[in-house]
């Protein structure tokens, strides 16, 4: 059988990833996720549209304003 990632998975590694690069990035330490119907928490939200952002690292650079994670 072959391994399918989930989403919960993935964002736990990302999240466990930043978590050892913040003493390098310190913005790391300003990452979060954004609760949304589909997290299966039993919260429910309204107005919730699939392709909502998950992920939201707030930092600000020349390039990019603002860095947002979909998924």
């Amino acid at each position: 059988m072959e391994y399918m990632p989930t989403e919960s998975g993935e964002q736990q590694a990302l999240f466990s990833r930043a978590r050892l690069q913040a003493g390098k990035y310190p913005e790391l330490d300003l990452l979060y996720h954004i609760l949304t119907a589909a997290d299966g928490t039993g919260v429910v939200q309204e107005e919730v549209k699939a392709g909502v952002l998950d992920l939201c690292l707030p930092v600000d650079r020349e390039e990019v304003s603002r860095a947002i994670i979909l998924s």
